[in-house]
């Protein structure tokens, strides 16, 4: 399932944002967290930006992986990319 807004396909889902703590998983479909309670940027949403550092407007909140802290969104972006290439 895709959503289309402003003619362009925006995933559903997000490794980054769905592995983070601070995510609303009550409504997964939408991109809202504690960081950002009005809209997850694109770029982060995307996994095209990790958000272990500071980022414009995040209300001073940080990724942080459900499970382990060891886990940075870097991490995440990493795993990805190696999926992608081993893919081709």
């Amino acid at each position: 399932m895709k959503i289309t807004l402003n003619c362009r396909s925006v995933s559903p889902f997000s490794e980054i944002c769905w592995n983070c703590l601070h995510f609303n998983s009550d409504n997964p479909t939408e991109r809202k967290c504690k960081a950002f309670p009005e809209d997850i940027p694109l770029e982060i949403w995307e996994c095209r930006r990790n958000h272990d550092e500071a980022y414009p407007n995040d209300n001073n909140i940080r990724f942080k992986h459900f499970k382990s802290e060891s886990i940075t969104s870097q991490d995440i972006i990493d795993e990805i990319k190696e999926r992608y290439l081993k893919s081709l």
